[in-house]
């Protein structure tokens, strides 16, 4: 059984587009797991709306997103678990059945998919298509969307929870420890599990990367010095992409919008040419 987790903080719209593409699933061998932080915007009464097709669901104040993500973990039963946030959204009806017949009877411990990136409207968007195989490096420079990953719970009984002292950087610091660690990391190919909403980039990047920075300083020092002169090298690409990112934000829906998409995908080498997506 799969345990599909959703944490949520006043966003009314975001929980309901995630919570339909989670109840349209045609796939029925998973539970759905809510965590609310207390919102005031209308998020609890949705869920009560729903709630007989929530397996469990709480709406209480919490220190921030991993806390609430471990708050999820506690209560699942599934043997994978999958983080979908408010606002998220399963790709397509039939994701579920088709991921959960490729990771039947296998030993991995963390399966992982692509993604489809989209805007907060979910018009415009671009896969992001990840390595067949992870390793030290591509940890250092990039990261799993948790949102691709299905975690076998065991994993956070031997290696531990979300670290809850870091913002943002929580959910890369358990993936980078757990491939040290020696977890087994799959990709299931030719699959797109979900769609990521990008946004608040522009204020984040910089603390991410100054959490993932002290925690490899802490933990993992050998990897210090190589982090530091990656994310030195990055910095000319970053202020282009966090100013573009800045001016999308600014632009009304349309062809202009869709055009400063291609530019951002046009200066990293690691997206190809995006694509609109029919929504799930």
């Amino acid at each position: 059984m799969l345990s599909v987790i959703t944490i949520n903080l006043n966003n009314f719209e975001g929980l309901k587009k995630t919570m339909t593409s989670v109840f349209k699933q045609t796939y029925q061998n998973f539970e759905y797991i809510i965590i609310d932080g207390a919102s005031s915007d209308g998020s609890v009464a949705l869920i009560k709306e729903y709630q007989e097709k929530i397996n469990y669901w709480i709406s209480e104040k919490d220190s921030g997103i991993y806390q609430a993500m471990n708050k999820g973990i506690k209560q699942a039963n599934g043997k994978f678990l999958l983080f979908l946030n408010s606002g998220d959204t399963l790709y397509h009806p039939n994701i579920l059945t088709e991921t959960a017949a490729k990771i039947k009877d296998d030993n991995a411990n963390i399966f992982y998919t692509d993604v489809n990136f989209v805007d907060e409207k979910l018009k415009f968007a671009w896969i992001k298509t990840y390595p067949k195989t992870v390793s030290d490096s591509f940890f250092i420079k990039s990261s799993l969307c948790h949102q691709t990953m299905f975690i076998e719970k065991r994993l956070f009984e031997e290696i531990g929870l979300y670290k809850e002292n870091y913002q943002l950087s929580g959910d890369w610091i358990f993936s980078f420890d757990a491939f040290k660690k020696g977890s087994v990391f799959k990709k299931i190919d030719e699959i797109v599990l979900c769609n990521f909403v990008l946004n608040g980039f522009s204020s984040d990047y910089k603390l991410s990367q100054k959490e993932r920075g002290n925690f490899l300083h802490q933990c993992y020092p050998q990897y210090s010095e190589q982090y530091r002169l990656i994310i030195k090298k990055k910095g000319i690409f970053t202020r282009i992409l966090l100013k573009a990112n800045r001016l999308i934000a600014n632009l009304s829906n349309g062809p202009k919008k869709k055009g400063y998409l291609r530019y951002i995908n046009s200066i990293s080498t690691s997206q190809p040419q995006p694509q609109p997506q029919p929504q799930p």
